[in-house]
């Protein structure tokens, strides 16, 4: 079973976040805010429309992630309300099993307080402890210069682009940037975020 202790965190205002594990009894607020950040997100691929899971089929899939060893959701919350939210998800294929494939959305409210930072920073950590795993990979599109910033800063590096896989608009086609982290077992683990200063930058 993947999970992490639950942390909580301050934010500029003294505003308090818990973040947890992502539990099946999670589904409905998670598909919520997920409809949401779609929405109101700039850089998101899919639009509200085009999400078509129920509730029965979130549940399904964090039953599943809940149970598995090796694939973990964090969920982000403040006042009872989901404000954030990591996913992940590992290929079960054998010879590509190593590798982690994560995804980050933050509420529109709490963005550029260093949450996102907060929850990499955890993942990392967790990701780190799991034998199997070898990499984190994701995907982010060119022209997101904060998440960039924050990737970068936490070890990604860019692999390669899928040059103009994105389309904004007409004729506003932009690229699909792959980045990599190596996790090495030798490495001093990141931050706890609960003791950094995150009032201090400004970020994802």
């Amino acid at each position: 079973m993947a999970w992490i202790e639950e942390k909580t965190i301050t934010l500029a205002g003294d505003r308090p976040v818990v973040i947890r594990t992502a539990r099946p009894a999670d589904a409905r607020a998670l598909r919520d805010f997920q409809l949401r950040v779609f929405a109101d997100s700039e850089y998101m691929i899919h639009r509200p429309q085009e999400y078509q899971r129920s509730v029965r089929d979130e549940k399904r899939i964090l039953r599943a992630k809940y149970e598995s060893p090796n694939q973990l959701y964090l969920a982000a919350e403040s006042g009872g309300a989901m404000v954030a939210l990591l996913t992940s998800r590992v290929d079960l294929r054998q010879r590509v099993s190593h590798t982690i494939f994560m995804g980050l959305a933050v509420d529109r409210e709490w963005r550029g307080q260093r949450l996102g930072e907060a929850l990499m920073r955890l993942f990392i950590g967790w990701a780190q402890s799991v034998e199997d795993l070898r990499r984190i990979e994701l995907n982010v599109t060119d022209g997101n210069a904060a998440a960039l910033r924050l990737y970068k800063k936490l070890g990604f590096q860019e692999e390669g682009r899928r040059q103009g896989a994105i389309c904004f608009g007409h004729e506003d086609y932009r690229d699909d940037i792959i980045m990599c982290r190596h996790l090495q077992r030798q490495i001093k683990p990141l931050a706890d975020p609960a003791a950094l200063d995150l009032e201090s930058e400004h970020g994802p």
